[in-house]
């Protein structure tokens, strides 16, 4: 399993926490965290062959990390794939308001 720190460590040069101590903080720090976990989304799903349900299951990701990865890899899936990741999302999207409804 790839770690989260690993990846942001491999496309940003930087940890997480080093982020924070350089003073990348808050929105922009977290928008980093939200684009590392999109790449490793898209490793994920190809490498894989997970379908996002399965990925949020396992790694705990917010409906906002799927969001993130849909504006940037979308266009590279093919078109077939294009309708089922649509599902997916809105099972996804489902799945967080119900979380979000019992805390």
């Amino acid at each position: 399993m790839i770690d989260l720190a690993d990846c942001v460590e491999e496309h940003y040069g930087l940890p997480h926490m080093t982020l924070r101590k350089r003073g990348v903080s808050g929105c922009r720090a977290e928008k980093t965290v939200r684009a590392a976990r999109a790449c490793f989304l898209s490793m994920a799903r190809e490498m894989l062959g997970m379908s996002l349900i399965e990925i949020a299951r396992k790694m705990d990701f917010h409906y906002s990390t799927f969001r993130v990865w849909e504006r940037r890899y979308l266009h590279l899936v093919s078109p077939e794939d294009r309708a089922a990741i649509a599902a997916e999302y809105k099972v996804l999207k489902e799945m967080e308001e119900q979380h979000e409804q019992a805390a």
